[in-house]
């Protein structure tokens, strides 16, 4: 199904091995921050309450993607000027910006809907940045992408309908409303971010891991201004950021604290295996590791439920057989829009340049990688060599 790459039998090898850890690393993120958002502990006034500290999480996103300066350490072949005196220094600002408040959005959505209907409505991602992507950068689409963006909007339509159905016992519907549009408004900021990003670092060449760590590190420094802002004020939908409550119930519960660590370490680990698995693959084999992941997380959530009904989410009839129907529907529209359906030579560089709107695909960007993985963007033009494959639809 994915034929058009070729690859030697080492980088096959080595494809399945980052297949693999991305696979896992991307199912015990989302899973593991749904738990923590189930988890109840004391705080500080000694009553137990659920840990519903999304702005807390989000920090963790920028500390996962600072991690990838030290990778990009160990990469770096000859020194260069030092990174404060580089263009690409401080133009991630602003797109770490507009990431800290489009990744915080959707983390507080997911406190109120089941994991798996979050994870398929950042399909979104897609509309939104073809729509941001054709009015402000000029960008044209195909007839094919139409109907594609078509078939992702109307899939998500049914999931977010059955996701009504399947959170009736978890979360009033006025919760589960708030929660949606909280995760669609954080997709608008998301591709947003695209076009910011495509303006101010289309004509850069760096390292991915160098440009990923570089909004990990301005993704901390905004967050160690916005979050004393947010302290000991209920925010609206329940929301209520306390840090000194927050360390007060990681001291008091390794089990929580093992929890923060290990999301912390998986959005570390999917960040390097989505990367490279562009790089030796293609932005479509992208795409389909989330493909992939996402029902893997609906089956590990189920699987969880039926241990401990506490954590993770039941099966419930009809809504999740719905559910699956717009699941298969999404990627059938991802398919669409990718091209899959055209030949080899339809998918021609000369082709792809003259009619794509550069999109990235629901996974690049959940809570790890960064709208730059754009197809015109520094990062995609390093992790995407024109050798190894080229889609219809950069993704």
């Amino acid at each position: 199904f994915l034929s058009p790459v070729t690859m030697a039998p080492a980088s096959n090898s080595r494809f399945v091995w980052y297949f693999g850890w991305g696979l896992l690393s991307g199912t015990v993120n989302s899973v593991a921050t749904k738990v923590i958002f189930q988890f109840v502990v004391a705080g500080e006034d000694g009553e137990a309450s659920v840990f519903n500290k999304p702005w807390f999480l989000t920090g963790l996103m920028f500390i996962a993607m600072l991690l990838a300066l030290a990778v990009w350490v160990t990469e770096e072949k000859s020194p260069g000027p030092p990174l404060w005196k580089r263009s690409i220094f401080w133009t991630t600002g602003p797109c770490s910006m507009c990431d800290l408040i489009g990744s915080g959005l959707q983390t507080c959505g997911l406190f109120y809907v089941p994991v798996s209907v979050y994870q398929m409505l950042k399909g979104m991602i897609m509309p939104f940045s073809a729509i941001v992507s054709v009015l402000f950068l000029k960008k044209r689409i195909a007839g094919y992408q139409v109907v594609g963006l078509v078939v992702c909007t109307a899939s998500l339509g049914i999931v977010g309908w059955a996701g009504s159905g399947l959170s009736a016992t978890t979360s009033t519907p006025e919760e589960f409303a708030i929660g949606v549009l909280l995760i669609l408004a954080g997709q608008v900021v998301c591709a947003t971010q695209y076009v910011v990003e495509e303006f101010l670092l289309g004509d850069v060449d760096c390292s991915p891991t160098l440009l990923v760590g570089l909004e990990g590190m301005w993704g901390c420094l905004f967050m160690a201004i916005f979050l004393p802002l947010l302290q000991t004020h209920e925010l609206p939908f329940g929301v209520y950021e306390n840090t000194a409550e927050t360390f007060f119930m990681l001291e008091h519960s390794w089990i929580l604290t093992a929890m923060v660590v290990l999301v912390t370490l998986s959005m570390f680990m999917y960040n390097i295996c989505g990367v490279t698995i562009t790089n030796i693959a293609s932005a479509v084999h992208h795409t389909f590791l989330d493909a992939s992941r996402t029902i893997l997380i609906w089956a590990v959530a189920v699987a969880l439920h039926s241990i401990e009904p506490a954590y993770g989410e039941g099966l419930v009839y009809p809504w999740s057989l719905v559910q699956l129907g717009g699941f298969a529907l999404l990627v059938l529209g991802e398919s669409i829009y990718a091209g899959l359906h055209l030949s080899k030579e339809t998918r021609s560089p000369a082709v792809s340049a003259s009619m794509a709107v550069p999109l990235m695909s629901p996974v690049a960007k959940p809570m790890v990688t960064s709208p730059a993985m754009g197809a015109s963007s520094p990062l995609m033009r390093f992790i995407q060599p024109e050798t190894d494959f080229v889609s219809a639809v950069p993704m």
